[in-house]
């Protein structure tokens, strides 16, 4: 059995493809709106994941 401090973000890029993350964004409308250091949306989508699913 996996416990949560096991698992990285990798595991969610393994969990829910790129096209599916890249989809839902495009979907709801908020790409990518700045540049110079900010985080890409995609990036951003998968940290929040991780947050809900790993709040602790």
């Amino acid at each position: 059995m996996v416990t949560p401090d096991q698992v990285s973000v990798g595991v969610l890029v393994t969990a829910v493809p790129r096209d599916a993350v890249d989809e839902a964004v495009a979907a709801c409308g908020v790409g990518e709106r700045r540049r110079g250091g900010k985080l890409p949306p995609h990036v951003t989508a998968y940290l929040t994941l991780a947050m809900c699913l790993f709040s602790d």
